[in-house]
């Protein structure tokens, strides 16, 4: 009987380890040519509807091995998009539980955490085809319920916003928006930050634009293991029209251990 519990007991220490193995991703480099719904999960949550304005995340609003529309390489992609036109045309797309809204945007996150690393995009930003003269953030995060989190966000408000928003959260949000020398929504660039235990640091195609550094704690830096998210959302509860944005690929890079 002691050598069957024991056994048992090997068993279950070896099965804790497969599956905590997996909270924490390992390097990858998504060019969303497919969909790969095992790895990123599309958003609907009263979450995301407790935003002003309300916004409606709409997995039909990703589309995967997309051209990417003035892109050097030629690639495809994923294109991103936010409109008013799906909440037009049936109201009820654009509720999620029992809660509803009148404009749409974009969210994508994985489906499972990550801890101190790069996280890099290759991004063109909105470039305002819609009818409004619109307001909309863009958002690579790393996220976690209970007050960790750090974004590289960029606004657009035709042309009008040419920074990138270095922020992080631990609870409370602490920002700088750094200026760029272009405009993000006319071309095609890398961003990326690199967090570490002890610092946070922001890049704009390889060259570091600002750095933060802490402890790992509430009040510092952000120390616990988080899911990867892109956020696409209008800022104007006028927005009328559709605006988009491309991303070549999303990658993660761990420390080198």
């Amino acid at each position: 009987m002691l050598v069957i519990s024991f056994a048992k007991l090997i068993v279950l220490c070896v099965l804790l380890v497969m599956v905590l193995g997996k909270l924490e991703g390992e390097a990858f480099i998504d060019y969303f040519h497919t969909n790969n719904s095992d790895f990123w999960i599309p958003f609907e949550s009263d979450e995301v509807m407790d935003h002003i304005p309300k916004v409606a995340m709409l997995p039909t609003n990703l589309h995967f091995n997309a051209p990417l529309e003035g892109d050097p390489k030629g690639e495809n992609g994923l294109v991103a998009f936010i409109s008013d036109k799906p909440c037009s045309d049936n109201p009820k797309a654009c509720c999620v539980n029992g809660h509803c809204a009148n404009i749409s945007g974009s969210h994508l996150e994985t489906n499972i955490t990550f801890l101190y690393g790069t996280f890099e995009i290759y991004l063109r930003t909105s470039h305002n085809q819609s009818t409004t003269d619109v307001s909309s953030l863009t958002c690579l995060s790393t996220f976690i319920s209970g007050g960790n989190e750090i974004d590289a966000c960029f606004g657009s408000s035709h042309g009008l916003d040419k920074t990138i928003h270095c922020t992080y959260f631990s609870p409370e949000m602490i920002q700088k928006k750094i200026p760029l020398d272009f405009d993000p929504g006319m071309g095609y660039h890398t961003y990326a930050f690199l967090w570490q235990k002890e610092s946070i640091e922001w890049f704009v195609d390889g060259k570091s634009v600002y750095k933060v550094t802490g402890q790992p704690q509430k009040g510092g830096i952000p120390w616990m293991p988080q899911r990867i998210v892109l956020t696409y959302r209008p800022l104007d509860p006028n927005f009328v029209g559709t605006d988009s944005i491309d991303i070549g690929y999303i990658k993660y890079t761990p420390l080198a251990k």
